[in-house]
């Protein structure tokens, strides 16, 4: 009696789709660390395949080339930071004590460029290189209206020109006093970003410390 034959069954589209954005995913994470480490202009393709352990030939049946990835990584992480924002700057926000709402503030964005400290070097390093197809995306700016609409709806009675420059300020400060919280060792950050919550707050305070309800 002849044994039954046995199909073979080719794994389904979907399972494939899976198993390429996997890879996808472990080639931009490893041409981020190597666009960190090395620099842009210094890093290969080879060398972000040997990071992803997989061959050059394996890279090249998704991406082209760097640029391919560079631009690729650029807009991921870009679509990553307006996600990040929208669920930071919100209208409920507003609402919260100065110093509730500066840890709703410094916390995620915190959280999120430790969890990408390779991505943020190359993008915040790249955002006029014209290979890369962005030029000035104008981020930095969008991040100041935010923080300006949300200051807005603590002080609705102040102008526009003083609202836009409390923003700008409040939001160059933070940018500067950052790298320090995620340069410093785990066990000394949580002082660091202590010192920085307590530096916008002095500033912040004065004026949006009180939120003033909206005239009727």
């Amino acid at each position: 009696m002849s044994s039954p034959r046995v199909a073979l069954v080719k794994p389904p589209a979907r399972r494939r789709y899976a198993r390429g954005e996997k890879r996808i995913v472990e080639i931009l994470e490893a041409a981020a660390a190597v666009f960190a480490e090395t620099g842009y202009e210094q890093a290969t393709t080879n060398a972000i395949a040997a990071k992803a352990g997989i061959s050059p030939g394996s890279l090249y049946q998704f991406f082209s080339n760097k640029d391919e990835i560079a631009r690729r990584l650029a807009q991921n992480y870009e679509a990553d930071v307006r996600g990040m924002w929208a669920e930071v700057f919100t209208e409920d926000a507003a609402k919260l004590p100065l110093a509730e709402l500066l840890d709703r503030i410094i916390g995620p964005i915190l959280d999120f460029k430790l969890k990408r400290q390779g991505f943020a070097a190359f993008f915040e390093g790249s955002q006029n290189d014209p290979r890369i197809g962005r030029g000035r995306h104008g981020t930095p700016w969008r991040v100041i209206e935010r923080m300006r609409r949300l200051l807005a709806l603590r002080r609705p009675d102040l102008p526009e020109s003083e609202l836009a420059l409390s923003a700008l300020v409040a939001v160059r400060t933070f940018k500067a006093l950052l790298p320090m919280a995620i340069d410093a060792k785990p066990a000394r950050r949580a002082a660091v970003v202590a010192e920085i919550k307590r530096a916008l707050l002095g500033y912040l305070e004065p004026t949006f410390g009180t939120r003033t309800k909206s005239k009727q």
